[in-house]
Parts: structure tokens; sequence; C-alpha cells
């Protein structure tokens, strides 16, 4: 508010310098004078209570009135403390007042409870104001970068479309084999350029997205996603299991369970090996107030000093993985959302198992 008011900060040193004067003038005036008890008694106390109830009444209505600083919970309770605590020193100065006046008015007893209650209520709110104004910035700060990461995501999905263009125009335009197999391994990276941008975009969106709580149908939920992963060139020789059941109806948000269930899927296609019979198992199971729902698959599996770190952003259990590292940690900041837990079983080189448990309790059918 010192900033913002007008005044030369010299005025204030010389308002200062001025009551210290004062202040002096006056002890010194009555110090020696045995007659003066009520004008001491006066100056003492009463004085004391008028300025701090013109101070702290002040500075509640001036906070209060403010435009630049906040006005949450603890802010206003910042501010009507030290209006409370302003009225009441402006009491003790009628008391003190009328005392020196040779009259008779006392304090009540249970005002130096209240003084200690607001006190201790003008430092809670001071502290409860400070967390408000960083939660503030920090929300601020997250949405200015959820901006930032979509906006420069979308920009950079354009120019890559435009390179894979071109590749494939230099495929069609070139018959050397070297010069083939250079553009191929451009393609190739640039492809994996855009699934980390896409991964990006999907985070931001979902992170970004409000609930929406429905009644799921899990057959039609398993049935979409299957027919969208069956279209990968390396879904062709697994085998995708799933047992349809009426009554397999839980509540959740569609979208957002979509998007854990594919990266499941999608990563049991990715890092399947080559053997007789692949397979994916997607199983639903009912108890009570839980969901519980599971995808198995018989591929590469995960090493065990890996499975605590696979939810991390970014994180790839092996090298050679051609994954962005962001479909699991995805999985994980969905389930948070809706809610959910997700646990692993893996032995590598046997398979995985990822198991979901949501909470139903909330809900009835």
């Amino acid at each position: 508010m010192l900033k913002e008011d007008k005044t030369p900060t010299k005025n204030y040193w010389v308002f200062g310098l001025l009551i210290i004067v004062a202040s002096l003038i006056v002890v010194f005036s009555f110090h020696h004078n045995p007659a003066a008890d009520a004008e001491r008694y006066f100056l003492r106390l009463g004085i004391k209570s008028l300025i701090t109830s013109i101070g702290f009444i002040s500075a509640g209505v001036l906070l209060l009135r403010s435009v630049v600083l906040g006005h949450g919970l603890g802010h206003r309770m910042l501010y009507g403390s030290l209006i409370l605590f302003g009225s009441m020193q402006g009491y003790y100065f009628l008391v003190v007042l009328i005392n020196s006046m040779e009259g008779q008015l006392s304090f009540p007893g249970f005002f130096g409870v209240a003084d200690l209650i607001l006190m201790l209520c003008i430092g809670l709110s001071m502290v409860i104001g400070l967390l408000e104004d960083e939660r503030s910035k920090l929300k601020k700060a997250n949405s200015e970068l959820d901006n930032f990461l979509y906006r420069t995501s979308h920009d950079l999905r354009s120019p890559i479309a435009s390179v894979l263009g071109l590749t494939n125009l230099a495929k069609l335009e070139t018959h050397e084999l070297k010069g083939l197999k250079y553009i191929a391994m451009i393609e190739d990276r640039v492809k994996k350029l855009d699934a980390v941008i896409s991964d990006i975009l999907d985070l931001s969106r979902s992170t970004k997205s409000l609930l929406k709580i429905e009644k799921i149908n899990f057959n039609t939920l398993v049935e979409d996603i299957f027919s969208d992963v069956k279209f990968d060139k390396n879904s062709e020789p697994i085998s995708f299991r799933y047992s349809p059941d009426p009554a397999n109806l839980f509540f959740a948000d569609y979208s957002q369970m979509k998007i854990i269930l594919n990266n499941l899927i999608y990563n049991g296609v990715k890092y399947h090996r080559q053997q007789a019979y692949p397979f994916i198992l997607v199983e639903f199971i009912k108890q009570k107030d839980y969901v519980t729902i599971s995808v198995t698959d018989n591929g590469e599996g995960i090493a065990e000093e890996h499975q605590m770190k696979i939810f991390e952003m970014f994180f790839r259990a092996s090298t050679n993985s051609d994954g962005t590292g962001l479909g699991l940690y995805m999985v994980k900041e969905v389930l948070d959302k809706v809610n959910g837990t997700i646990s692993l079983k893996s032995v590598l080189g046997t398979g995985s198992t990822f198991t979901i448990t949501l909470d139903q309790s909330k809900f009835n059918d």
C-alpha cells in the first residue's frame, strides 16, 4: 500500500519524528508533577488506546477497500480482526477518558481474553492469507504453463505434418537405396517426435478437462478400444480377449477411462514378444463398492528394479523402447483425478498385469 501511495517517503519520516518529539515533551512535562496523576493516567493509557484504535480500524478499512490485496478467507478474517481489535481499543480509550474525568467505569473481565483471541486471529489470518496468495500464484503459474505447453505443442504439429509429407514425396521420387534408408530414418524420428507432442497434448487436455461422471457400459468401452487398437500394424498376431457381460456397468468419466485403457492395451501391443500365441486379456470384476479392471499380456514384462519407476514422467524401462515415457505417467495422473489406484505385477520375459481399482461407494445404481 505504501508503494501505491503517492505521498513522498520523507513525509512519513517527518511525521514519525514529530510524534517522538511530542511524546518526549509530554513525558518530561508531567514527570515531576505529583498532582498530575490523572493527566499521566490519561496520557499513558488513554492516548495509547486512542492511537491504537485509530491505527487498527484505519488499517482494516483501508485493506478491506484495497483492490490490490486478496479477499479470500484469510484476508477477510485479517481485516475483520483488525477492525474488531481497533474497536476494543476505542472502548479502552472511553473507559480511561471517563475515569480521568473522575467518573467510574471499569474494564470488563473478559476483555483480556478477547484481546488474546483477536491477536491470535490476526496472526492466524496472516498465515492463511499468505498461503492463499501463494496458492493463487501457483494456480496462475500452472495455468500459464498449461497454456504454453498446449499452444507450443499444437503449433509444432503443423511443421511436423509438413515434414512427414515431404518425406513421403521424397520416397516417391528417390530410387537410390541409401537415400531411401536415410529418408526412412528421418521419417521414423519425426514420427517419434510427433508421438511425444501428441502425448503432451493428451496430458494437457486431460489435466484441464472437468470430470463428467456417468454410468459406463464396460463392454462398449472395451469394444471401442479394441476397434482402434486392431488398426495398429503390430496388433495382427495378438489375440484380444474379453468376456462381455451385461452386468459390467460402473461409474466414471468415459473419456478419462478410455485414455487409461488405451495406454495399457497399446503398451501390450507395443511390447509383445515374437511367440506363438501372444494375447492381451481384459477383465472386469465388481465387488460391493469397488470395481477392479485388469489388463494382462504375455509380452516382454518389466524388470523388478524398474517397476517402482514406470509411472514417473519420461521414464523408460529400456533404452531400446520407442515409447515417449508419458503413457503410464498419464495413466497414473488420470487415475488420481478419478479417485482410482493402479498396481503392477510383472515378470521379465513372461508378461505383465496392470490392475486398476475404482471406488464406487459414492454412486448408486
